[in-house]
């Protein structure tokens, strides 16, 4: 399968946005659980795309109001699924190889 048939390129640019606000939450608000960060990141991926499309995409009608709120939801909830399944990825790849304790990684 490929990424592009899941994420329209223009949206692409929220799935790197949502990785280092999920970073920045993870490392700097620790009263936030990181149980919620994934739901937190779908959150604004939807209003990030929602905005993106709203740009983007023609809206005189109510199908068309419809057509942007249905690529908000998935465009959103799949970027922010890439944002925290890329962070998982990397952070179980270095427990895998022993680096996770080291100086140059804070995840």
């Amino acid at each position: 399968m490929d990424i592009n048939t899941l994420i329209n390129p223009t949206f692409v640019w929220i799935t790197t946005a949502l990785a280092v606000l999920g970073a920045l939450i993870k490392h700097h608000a620790p009263k936030i659980s990181n149980k919620l960060i994934p739901y937190i990141l779908g959150g604004v991926g939807i209003l990030l795309a929602a905005i993106t499309a709203l740009t983007t995409m023609p809206v005189g009608s109510l199908s068309e109001v419809a057509q942007v709120a249905l690529v908000a939801i998935k465009q959103g909830g799949v970027c922010a699924l890439v944002a925290t399944g890329g962070h998982q990825w990397v952070k179980q790849g270095m427990e895998m190889r022993g680096e996770r304790n080291s100086a140059h990684c804070n995840y």
